[in-house]
């Protein structure tokens, strides 16, 4: 029996496109172009769909998540031309897709734990198990941020106990992904530089002033 998978350039600097099993649920609304919601790794990540294949063999694939989009955000023509890009300059295939995606359209997932149908009461005071739901019962974390308040602590096996129990679920958050930073640099009026004089008197009233003309 095959099974339909869909080949996917997720947003991250990865060399090659990835595979996912496409729920029968998703299958209606799949269409090359459209955003997914993807598992890469320990994360959910953001990719488009480039190409949808039947297989006979599935093993180690994981299923996508979610179809975002109804209408597909890229045309097959559009596509065509980033995976152009990436064989040409050997670039990743989704930072090429990335790049031709509107900047409101580039969310990345994350998933997150909410608690579910118990209160932490239900737990003892002082166990890992209680510290976490008074945590979450304020606002969702993600297993990242849950590991830096309980440090040295196995948390994941915390957390995946309460999952198993239905005392928390996982739920998925997009984002907006972090911008870059970038540098700037100021250049010098050669024209108009101070005299030493100038610069000796600055040391002595605005040393700040000073320092940047004598680096």
């Amino acid at each position: 029996m095959s099974v339909c998978i869909a080949n996917v350039a997720v947003f991250l600097p990865v060399e090659h496109l990835l595979s996912y099993v496409v729920p029968e649920h998703l299958q209606n609304n799949l269409g090359i172009g459209k955003r997914v919601l993807v598992p890469v790794r320990n994360s959910i990540q953001v990719g488009v769909i480039i190409s949808v294949e039947e297989r006979e063999t599935i093993e180690g694939l994981k299923p996508v998540v979610n179809i975002l989009d109804d209408k597909p955000i890229l045309s097959e023509e559009l596509i065509n031309l980033c995976m152009w890009i990436s064989n040409y300059y050997l670039s990743p295939p989704g930072l090429s897709v990335q790049l031709a995606i509107p900047g409101f359209l580039r969310m990345v997932g994350e998933i997150k734990y909410v608690v579910n149908n118990r209160p932490c009461i239900d737990f003892l005071p002082g166990t890992v198990q209680h510290k976490i739901l008074s945590l979450l019962e304020y606002m969702p974390l993600s297993k990242k941020e849950l590991k830096k308040k309980f440090r040295g602590l196995d948390i994941e096996s915390e957390l995946n106990k309460l999952v198993e129990e239905g005392v928390l679920k996982e739920v998925q958050f997009l984002k907006e992904p972090r911008k870059r930073r970038q540098e700037k640099w100021l250049r010098l009026n050669q024209s108009k530089l101070p005299t030493e004089e100038e610069i000796l008197e600055w040391q002595k009233k605005a040393p700040a002033k000073a320092k940047v003309y004598l680096h």
